[in-house]
């Protein structure tokens, strides 16, 4: 048995048996002593990144997540591409694009528009 500050012995063996249902004031302290998240302390599911909830997009086998909510001239997308993904179409548009390489290869062997 760990020892949590501020929790008593008797508590911990309470809880250890199921005789009495933890609260966040005793999961913290707990969560502490063991050195584990919180959320893996209680099982929690994950949800991914906390600042994202929109409802991502799958076109033509690439996944756009929008990380912006609010309409108007700036918006901002996280895509994600599968690496076995062949070479895009290229389109054009009025408008400013920025791509930053997260993981992977940025595909330099990829022609480019100005």
């Amino acid at each position: 048995m760990v020892e949590a500050p501020g929790i008593s012995k008797s508590t911990l063996s309470r809880l250890e048996s199921g005789q009495r249902r933890p609260s966040l004031e005793l999961l913290l302290p707990i969560a502490q002593a063991h050195q584990v998240p919180l959320d893996e302390l209680v099982g929690a599911p994950e949800v991914g990144d906390p600042r994202v909830r929109c409802k991502p997009r799958v076109h033509n086998g690439r996944t756009a997540i929008p990380l912006s909510t609010r309409p108007g001239r700036l918006q901002a997308w996280k895509s994600v591409i599968r690496a076995e993904h062949s070479r895009p179409d290229l389109v054009t548009h009025e408008g400013h694009e920025w791509l930053y390489v997260l993981s992977g290869r940025s595909g330099s062997s990829w022609p480019t528009t100005t």
